[in-house]
C-alpha cells in the first residue's frame, strides 16, 4: 500500500506496530534508528500514508525523554527498537511460516540470519521449533559479544513464554548457533572487501532478504 515494502525486511514489524498504534488511537509516532538505516525511511513513509505525525530519533536516551513528554501535549506510540515483549516478534513468526508455506525447510538445512537486538533470531527459533526444528538457526552477532547475544536472545524467549512451553529440557545451543561477527567495521557501515563477499554469496548461496541458507543436497 505505502510502497515501503522495498525498503527491506523490518518494513514486516510494521504492519503490526502501525496496527497497534491506530487500534490504540495514537496521533504520533516516535521511531529510533541509526543514520543510515531503510527501518527510518519506512517509519516515515508508511506514516504519512497512514495519517500519522512521524518524529525520527537517531539512536539516544532522547527516545525516552520524548516518549516521558509528549509530543504536542499528546501522547505518541514509540516503535520499539527491539525488547522482550516486542509485538514485532509476531511479525517474524509470521515471517517464518510464509517461508515454511515456500518449502524452505524442506528445499535448506541452514537458515543464517543477522542478530542486533535478538527479536528476528528469537522469532525464527520459535517457527523452526514449531515447524519440527528441520532447520539449524545460525546467529551472527552485530553487536555483543556470544555470550551477551544468547543473553539477549534468552530473555526474550522467556517474557514470550517460549522456553516455559517447551520445559527445562531444551538448551539454548540446541535450538541457535552463536558467531561472534567481527566488530569492524562497525554496525551500520561497510567495506569493499564485504561488499566483494556479498557478491561471491549471492553467487553461491540462495538468499533471503537478510537471511541465508544452505541448499540441501538432493
Amino acid at each position: 500500500m505505502t510502497g515501503s515494502a522495498i525498503s527491506g525486511h523490518k518494513v514486516k514489524k510494521l504492519e503490526f506496530h502501525f496496527s497497534e498504534a491506530l487500534k490504540n488511537g495514537y496521533k504520533t509516532v516516535i521511531g529510533c534508528g541509526e543514520s543510515s538505516s531503510n527501518y527510518c525511511r519506512s517509519i516515515a513513509v508508511t506514516g504519512k500514508e497512514l495519517g500519522f505525525h512521524v518524529h525520527l530519533v537517531q539512536c539516544s536516551n532522547l527516545v525516552n525523554f520524548l516518549t516521558n513528554r509528549g509530543i504536542d501535549g499528546q501522547p505518541a506510540y514509540v516503535l520499539p527498537a527491539g525488547f522482550p515483549g516486542d509485538p514485532g516478534i509476531y511479525a517474524y513468526i509470521d515471517t517464518f511460516h510464509e517461508l515454511f508455506l515456500q518449502g524452505v525447510t524442506k528445499e535448506f538445512t541452514d537458515l543464517v540470519v543477522s542478530c542486533d537486538s535478538g527479536i528476528t533470531t528469537s522469532a525464527f527459533i520459535i517457527g523452526n521449533y514449531l515447524t519440527g526444528g528441520n532447520l539449524r538457526v545460525h546467529a551472527l552477532s552485530t553487536r555483543e559479544s556470544k555470550m551477551q547475544c544468547q543473553m539477549i536472545i534468552v530473555d526474550i524467549l522467556e517474557k514470550c513464554g517460549f522456553l516455559q512451553q517447551v520445559g527445562d529440557g531444551i538448551d539454548i545451543g540446541d535450538l541457535v548457533s552463536i558467531v561472534e561477527s567481527s566488530r569492524e567495521p562497525k554496525h551500520g557501515e561497510v567495506c569493499d572487501e564485504h561488499l566483494g563477499r556479498t557478491t561471491v554469496y549471492k553467487k553461491n548461496v540462495c538468499v533471503c532478504v537478510c537471511f541465508f541458507f544452505e541448499r540441501r543436497n538432493l
